[in-house]
C-alpha cells in the first residue's frame, strides 16, 4: 500500500499546527460538566488493504478525505469519559494496475480506479484522561455504506463509472485508537485528537473485487463540546 507523498504532506502539517495552536492558548480543562453535545469535523487519510488474490493490482494509494460527527460526551470520572457520535465519512482510495493485467474495456485498457465510498459510522469510545487535557481512546465503530462508484481512467483519456454498492457488504466494522487533548477556550470547550480506524470485517463480496478488502483510515478532528 503506498502513500501519496503530497497529501500526506498536507496531513502532517495539520495534524501538528493546530495542536501547536492550542497549546499556546490559555490553560483549562474542558470536561467540567457531566454531559456534552460533541459536534466534531476534520480531514481522514483513508486507504485500502486487499489480498494477493487481486493479480491485477500493483498497488492502492492513500486519498485525503473529510468527515463530519455528532453525538454526546458522557463523563464517568475525573479519568474516564465515554463518547457515542454518529460520524458521516468519506473513504476514497486508488488502485494502480501491473502492466499488461490491467482490466480491459471496449475503449481500451484501464490503467488505474479511484474508488469513493460514503459510510456512515457509529464510534463508540472510551476516553481515559492521562492527565488533565491529554487523554487516548479506543473503541469500535459500525459502519453503514451508503453509496460507493468508482472510475476507471483508461488509456486514452476516457473514463468508464460504475456503482459498486451491490458488490459491497454494507456493515463495516473497525476498531479504533487515538490520543488527543481538551482545552478551555473562552468558554467554549475545544476538542483535538486523532483516530487510526482498523478495518477487521471484509467489504467486499464479489471475487472480482478480491475477496479481503479492509478499510484504513486515519482521522484528525477538532470538536466543539457543548455542556447541557
Amino acid at each position: 500500500m503506498h502513500v501519496g507523498l503530497k497529501d500526506l504532506n498536507k496531513f502532517i502539517v495539520i495534524c501538528v499546527c493546530v495542536p501547536i495552536l492550542l497549546l499556546i492558548q490559555e490553560d483549562g480543562f474542558a470536561q467540567d460538566k457531566k454531559i456534552d453535545i460533541v459536534l466534531s469535523t476534520g480531514i481522514n487519510y483513508t486507504g485500502l488493504k486487499y489480498n494477493s488474490k487481486a493479480i491485477y493490482w500493483k498497488d492502492t494509494k492513500f486519498q485525503l478525505n473529510n468527515n463530519v460527527s455528532i453525538g454526546i460526551e458522557y463523563l464517568l470520572s475525573q479519568s474516564i469519559s465515554t463518547q457515542i457520535l454518529l460520524r458521516y465519512s468519506k473513504l476514497s482510495y486508488k488502485i494502480v494496475y501491473d502492466e499488461g493485467s490491467e482490466l480491459p474495456y471496449p475503449d481500451g485498457i484501464a490503467i488505474h480506479s479511484i474508488i469513493k465510498h460514503n459510510y456512515l459510522f457509529l464510534p463508540i469510545h472510551i476516553k481515559y484522561y492521562i492527565k488533565r487535557q491529554i487523554f487516548i481512546l479506543t473503541g469500535i465503530e459500525t459502519g453503514y455504506l451508503v453509496t460507493s462508484k468508482s472510475v476507471d481512467y483508461i488509456y486514452d483519456g476516457s473514463t468508464w463509472k460504475r456503482d459498486l454498492l451491490n458488490s459491497l457488504k454494507k456493515i463495516n466494522l473497525t476498531v479504533d485508537l487515538g490520543v488527543g487533548f481538551e482545552k478551555k477556550i473562552s468558554k467554549i470547550n475545544i476538542s483535538y485528537f486523532i483516530v487510526y480506524a482498523h478495518g477487521i470485517t471484509t467489504i467486499s463480496q464479489k471475487y472480482y473485487l478480491s475477496d479481503e478488502w479492509k478499510t484504513r483510515e486515519i482521522y484528525n478532528n477538532l470538536s466543539i463540546k457543548i455542556s447541557l
